[in-house]
């Protein structure tokens, strides 16, 4: 059975791949807020706090590229969860086109660029869209004021479990009334047996 439904470190590595391309910003200035000391300068911190689960799950299956007996199957369950992504740059500029609020403008705006599409797509995550982007000074230190502006986000992705499993190949099927049998098709190696319904029915089926 796959054991992660859903692999974080590729959706966030996505992530951070797509707000440093639209913002302009260099790598290590674009973060996830949980354990990471705060940079200098001017910089984004990430953070999902939200997974929602949409509808319900559902279940498919495929056939095991790789099959061995008892195992031809691959069994999936399946679901869409919505997640919120909250971005914060913080920013030394008070104005211009690197003030807090520009640099999320300008990521904002390269939505609609194929290249950040294609980043996206590689992921598997479906962005839905942003939220307003707010400005918020603060004071640090008691003296220092602090140009920050947020923005939320909401994206989908798919969540994937997976185990193997096999089929019925044969089923010998009597009639507990006749004694009639039926084999369908002709019987394999391993057995085994259960009653259908309540119809007075043995079905003794073969699996591979």
């Amino acid at each position: 059975m796959s054991v992660e439904p859903i692999d974080w470190a590729v959706i966030q590595t996505a992530l951070v791949d797509y707000v440093v391309a639209g913002s302009g910003l260099p790598i290590g200035k674009v973060i996830w807020t949980s354990g990471k000391p705060r940079p200098s300068g001017t910089y984004i911190a990430m953070d999902i706090p939200n997974v929602d689960v949409v509808g319900n799950d559902w279940t498919d299956s495929g056939d095991n590229p790789t099959p061995t007996s008892g195992n031809e199957l691959i069994m999936y369950a399946r679901g869409m969860r919505r997640c919120t992504w909250n971005l914060q740059c913080f920013a030394e500029p008070a104005l211009g086109v690197n003030h807090a609020r520009a640099v999320l403008m300008r990521l904002m705006a390269s939505l609609a660029l194929p290249s950040q599409g294609a980043r996206l797509d590689a992921a598997r995550i479906g962005l839905s869209d942003f939220g307003s982007v707010q400005t918020i000074d603060s004071i640090v230190n008691g003296t220092i004021f602090e140009p920050r502006a947020v923005v939320t986000g909401v994206f989908h992705i798919v969540s994937q479990l997976s185990e193997t499993s096999t089929f019925i190949e044969t089923a010998i099927i009597t009639n507990r009334t006749t004694g009639l049998t039926v084999t369908v098709p002709p019987p394999g190696r391993a057995v085994v047996s259960r009653t259908i319904g309540s119809i007075g029915i043995v079905s003794t089926s073969t699996v591979v």
